[in-house]
């Protein structure tokens, strides 16, 4: 089938709470090691680039867009785009 993502992403998160996202992709065709990076997303969200973690503290409520990718040496690239809403504490 390819490179693709196998997990699902958290899509929902407090404002100002720790959002961690373990994402991960693999069936590349090299099975080389992959690589990780955020295409889209607000300033304050970080993708570790060896293990995929997809983590930060979200600033302000609302929604926000996340695209992701994975890619290997080889250049095989996935993408995941989510809608990730960051909600008010009541």
């Amino acid at each position: 089938p390819g490179l693709c993502f196998l997990s699902s992403p958290v899509v929902e998160e407090f404002v100002g709470a720790q959002y961690r996202y373990p994402a991960r992709a693999d069936f590349n065709q090299s099975g080389g090691p992959l690589r990780y990076r955020l295409v889209e997303g607000p300033a304050w969200l970080r993708v570790e680039e060896g293990s995929g973690l997809v983590w930060g503290i979200p600033e302000e409520v609302g929604e926000v867009e996340v695209e992701i990718e994975a890619h290997d040496e080889a250049g095989e690239t996935a993408q995941q785009r989510y809608t990730l809403y960051v909600l008010p504490v009541l």
